[in-house]
């Protein structure tokens, strides 16, 4: 899995600007730049961000594996809702959806950030979006 992002240096008399394809190789990176540390570097999208180069690189080093874990997650949750969704509801009526609620790690997060965002299931019936750092598994009820 490899994720683009423009970095930058800041502070220098000529700063560069350039794309830089994740997981990279620090040692080119940083002669690309001309820096001595990755702390030099910046996310031209977000300068003042929390997450630094390394710690984004680091964790796209990983993302292959998180993906697979992510997926099995949702296939698990969408099994439960499966069963869950042939429950009756107290007045008698079949449920038209069901849904849960993943929490994911502030690693699993930016991995569905730059890997995941466009993910679809392979159900139809299983929407999956995230906000904040939640994963929402809805299952709706066939027609």
């Amino acid at each position: 899995m490899f994720v683009e992002r423009s970095l930058t240096t800041k502070g220098k008399e000529e700063n560069i600007t350039s794309v830089v394809t994740f997981p990279y190789n620090e040692d080119d990176v940083k002669e690309r730049f001309n820096v001595e540390n990755m702390k030099e570097l910046y996310f031209t999208d977000k300068p003042e961000g929390k997450l630094s180069v390394k710690q984004f690189n680091y964790i796209m080093c990983e993302a292959e594996d998180r993906i697979e874990k992510l997926e099995s997650q949702i296939d698990s949750v969408v099994g439960f809702l499966k069963k869950k969704i042939l429950v009756k509801t107290v007045d008698g009526k079949d449920k038209k959806g069901v849904s849960d609620v993943i929490p994911l790690s502030f690693e699993d997060s930016v991995v569905w950030k730059y890997c995941m965002e466009d993910y679809k299931h392979k159900d139809e019936n299983v929407k999956v979006w995230r906000y904040k750092n939640d994963l929402t598994i809805l299952y709706k009820a066939e027609e």
